[in-house]
């Protein structure tokens, strides 16, 4: 499954910002000695726009400023998803070029000291290698829109599970070292909007497409009181291979009865299941297939429920409107469930009868049995033989249609 999320700086001194750090060679400096400074002057964060490029001095081959610029997006959102691409488009309101010079801009890394702020130490934390695909100056509409899409490297830098940040910066010149044409007052510049710019759509945007990982929740099967099968299927592995699955079940969605054993690795489109024992006879549970990629991706199936069987190992739910009919060696019953017949005898399990039962047995009368014999009777069987015998805690009348048809045997 894919998709495409958007991010954008937010405004003014906070997390993630954007904004400007340049070089300032004060009435003048040269161009080799502006590029090397350790520690620039930060320009204003909170301005709707910066420019990117160099500013000459009025004294020769001097100049005045080296300006770069550095964006961050909160792309924490991304977790768990698999990036195929991404673009970060910017608006530039106006360009300036210094005739003779043929500056290119692109994206680059950057480790700022914060995300909150610019620091005069982020000048020197610019990379150099190109993290998106490089525009002419020419390439540039003014005023308009310029997007740049960024390249392995550029894509690697964007953090799943916080800030992305990332550099702008002037690449024949600043990046590459070689001494521009000088003018008086000239400029090799763009004028980027930025942030805290009243109309939403000039601010900068991020935008990132994606895949991630998609593992389905099949019905559970082999249901009986004590264990279950669950069933998931990995439809989509987004490339995040080897993805493991397992499952999460409980009494909610919570999910606590905790998570079952990883399996081996699973291929797209391959089912996968998992036997859960240790259940209680009659309960609802919830469950869920989960799948982890191996860049640490994590994602869940929806929620589904089962109910384990209402008996320990046999189908006999209930006594009420019992019909015994007996064999030779044993009796059978046909139990009424929610009012109807289950059709067919159903052996009661593990009791043979020597010597063998009369064809027509008589039971004592209902006047026999009382309350007391009935709570006598519970309170010396185990939890185990009730549920065997009953799925549940009788009712009187059903404890007693039981009676009357075995006649007191030893249960």
């Amino acid at each position: 499954m894919g998709g495409t999320l958007t991010f954008n700086p937010v405004a003014g001194a906070s997390s993630p910002c954007d904004g400007q750090v340049y070089g300032n060679g004060g009435v003048g400096e040269t161009w080799a000695n502006l590029r090397s400074i350790a520690t620039g002057t930060v320009g204003n964060i909170s301005a709707t726009e910066h420019t990117s490029g160099a500013y000459a001095s009025t004294t020769a081959d001097k100049w005045w400023s080296l300006d770069r610029l550095i964006f961050n997006f909160n792309t924490a959102s991304l977790s768990g998803k698999t990036i195929i691409s991404a673009t970060i488009r910017l608006r530039i309101r106006t360009k300036l070029l210094i005739v003779g010079n043929s500056p290119t801009w692109a994206f680059v890394s950057v480790s700022p000291a914060s995300t909150d702020n610019i620091v005069t130490a982020d000048y020197s934390a610019f990379g150099t290698d190109a993290a998106s695909d490089t525009k002419a100056y020419a390439d540039i509409a003014v005023p308009g829109y310029t997007t740049w899409t960024l390249n392995a490297i550029g894509l690697a830098l964007i953090n799943k599970s916080g800030v992305t940040s990332i550099g702008f910066r002037e690449m024949v010149y600043d990046v590459g070292g070689t001494t521009p044409t000088w003018a008086s007052a000239g400029a090799n510049r763009l004028w980027v909007q930025q942030a805290d710019n009243e109309t939403e759509t000039y601010r900068p945007l991020l935008t990132v497409n994606y895949t991630e990982m998609v593992v389905r929740t099949d019905a559970a099967t082999n249901l009986s009181s004590s264990t279950a099968t669950l069933n998931g299927t990995l439809t989509e592995d987004s490339d995040d291979t080897p993805v493991t699955c397992h499952f999460q079940y409980g009494l909610t969605t919570a999910y606590e009865l905790g998570d079952t054993t990883n399996q081996t690795p699973i291929a797209q489109g391959a089912s996968f299941s998992q036997l859960v024992s240790g259940l209680s006879p009659g309960i609802t549970y919830h469950y869920r297939a989960v799948a982890h990629g191996n860049s640490g991706a994590t994602v869940y199936g929806a929620d589904a429920i089962f109910n384990s069987a209402n008996y320990p190992s046999y189908p006999q739910t209930r006594v009420s409107g019992l019909i015994h009919r007996w064999s030779p060696g044993n009796y059978t019953l046909e139990v009424s469930l929610g009012g109807l017949s289950s059709g067919t005898g159903i052996p009661v399990p593990g009791k043979t009868y020597s010597p063998a039962i009369p064809p027509t047995p008589k039971p004592p009368t209902k006047s026999v049995y009382t309350s007391t014999d009935y709570e006598a009777w519970l309170r010396t069987r185990d939890l185990y033989t009730i549920l065997a015998i009953f799925g549940h805690f009788p009712t009187f009348d059903e404890w007693l249609a039981w009676m009357l048809v075995w006649g007191g045997a030893s249960y």
